[in-house]
């Protein structure tokens, strides 16, 4: 689980691009003094809509989320490879 701590006016995009759930009421963060909101997201549920969504923008018209803007799995896996070769040239893959 990821908890986030957002503006009281950013709650709706949060809810509703990624999925977050309301974990508290409105209170004042006094670090910044400023509103804030405790929220929370389920990783699960992040993973399960990033293998359903992730490298489909074409998707973002009727689902409005972000999940479509997510690199899908086999997206991930070429990224990391690159990026393990370039800090360790010359490992297999």
């Amino acid at each position: 689980m990821l908890l986030m701590e957002v503006n009281p006016r950013h709650v709706a995009y949060y809810r509703r691009m990624l999925g977050c759930q309301i974990l508290g009421a409105e209170r004042l963060n006094r670090r910044v003094s400023a509103p804030a909101v405790l929220l929370s997201l389920d990783l699960n549920y992040t993973r399960e809509q990033i293998r359903r969504l992730g490298g489909r923008p074409e998707q973002a018209a009727c689902e409005k989320s972000l999940y479509p803007f997510a690199f899908s799995e086999p997206e991930e896996a070429g990224i990391i490879d690159r990026l393990n070769r370039s800090v360790w040239p010359g490992k297999p893959s």
